[in-house]
């Protein structure tokens, strides 16, 4: 495994004891040439072959995906409802 700062890792430990499962995008990580073993704590099983498909999946099932705001700090969210 690459070296990861211990504050990513403690950030992906806290959000594991919090969630019930955590998936990898497989096309995802060919993209951005990411092998497994660089990955921090994630096993095969963990790994789907397309995230969108999986999140498609999911929302048909009732689930909802919320999508983090990206901008710059203090500008206008442009998906944010007045």
């Amino acid at each position: 495994m690459k070296a990861v700062g211990w504050t990513a890792c403690v950030v992906f430990d806290c959000f594991a004891l919090v969630a019930t499962a955590m998936d990898v995008c497989a096309n995802t990580l060919k993209g951005c040439q990411v092998k497994m073993e660089d990955l921090y704590d994630v096993s095969e099983e963990a790994i789907v072959p397309s995230g969108v498909a999986a999140l498609d999946h999911l929302q048909a099932q009732g689930y909802a995906y919320i999508k983090p705001w990206q901008g710059r700090p203090g500008s206008a969210n442009p998906d944010r409802r007045s």
